[in-house]
């Protein structure tokens, strides 16, 4: 489905307005992603998202990244895309699931408190958002991920004050069930869903036709007032993968972010060398999205939240 550009405003002039609208406000405008599952392409989406900022007229210097918690000590392609355009981001945030640490923090056999783990996530975020226009923060799996360590992506979303977009799945009824249970679960701590982007879309499905998911998850959304910025078909060119499985992994990441923070535009691999070929897929990733989504739609919808 091509997207249809309801506002007449562009991305830019909406942030502009949301902070002239509000000017006592100190929370940078964004977004907080997350998937009704893991590997439903949520960092995939969050580098879509900020391709198309640049794309709709933002500057590099007005958007931040951030993935706050995480399982994967790596480099994934939206962090290549930050670090090659020159956008402030964190791709290894204070919180990382290691091998053990679910025990420890059960047995309580760690440094940290859970309201001290989540003050940090806390504060990571509002130093990478610094005098930011839009920061896009990368959650972990599914809603609840992390709940064991009081940093699921509900816990985090809540404490930071962002809405959420919920990246779902191929399908009809799963998809439909699976994104109502999400969004229940960020109801529950209070956490508003602007609405919901489906990903991976199967074109080959000889259950539901593309056409035909768009139509009737479209429908049943439409009668409850949620919106659905868009469906994007799963293609060769952009096929998102697992989220570990696309980490290029690098032992010594934590560390380096430990000893000083990200200048503009890195990230804690300071040598990252960016290949042409990443880029060209990146870029590839960005088009395809910015086709099938109505990022100006979700911007709005972000400001309109905040604004409240």
């Amino acid at each position: 489905r091509e997207r249809t550009m309801a506002q007449a405003a562009s991305i830019p002039d909406i942030l502009n307005d949301f902070y002239a609208q509000n000017p006592t406000n100190t929370t940078t405008a964004g977004v907080f992603v997350s998937g009704i599952r893991s590997g439903v392409g949520k960092s995939t989406f969050s580098l879509s998202l900020i391709g198309n900022l640049l794309k709709e007229g933002l500057d590099s210097s007005d958007v931040s990244y951030i993935k706050p918690v995480t399982q994967c000590e790596g480099v994934q392609t939206v962090s290549q895309f930050c670090h090659h355009k020159g956008i402030r981001h964190v791709d290894l945030g204070p919180v990382v699931f290691r091998q053990g640490f679910t025990y420890n923090v059960i047995e309580e056999d760690t440094t940290e408190s859970r309201e001290q783990r989540l003050k940090e996530v806390v504060e990571a975020v509002r130093q990478v958002s610094k005098e930011k226009k839009f920061v896009v923060v990368d959650g972990l799996g599914y809603p609840s991920v992390g709940s064991v360590a009081g940093v699921c992506n509900a816990q985090v979303a809540a404490a930071l004050g962002l809405p959420v977009i919920l990246v779902g799945t191929s399908g009809v009824g799963d998809a439909i069930d699976s994104l109502n249970m999400a969004r229940a679960y960020f109801e529950r701590h209070s956490v508003p869903v602007i609405g919901a982007v489906f990903g991976k879309v199967r074109t080959d499905c000889p259950r539901h036709s593309f056409s035909n998911c768009v139509k009737y998850v479209s429908k049943y959304f439409e009668a409850t007032s949620f919106p659905i910025f868009g469906f994007v078909p799963e293609s060769p060119l952009v096929k998102v993968e697992r989220e570990e499985a696309t980490c290029v992994f690098v032992p010594q990441a934590r560390a380096l972010l430990e000893k000083s923070p990200p200048p503009e535009g890195k990230c804690c691999h300071r040598d990252l060398s960016v290949s042409d070929d990443a880029i060209k897929k990146a870029e590839a990733t960005v088009s395809e999205f910015g086709t099938h989504v109505d990022f100006v739609a979700l911007v709005k919808a972000v400001t309109q939240v905040l604004g409240k």
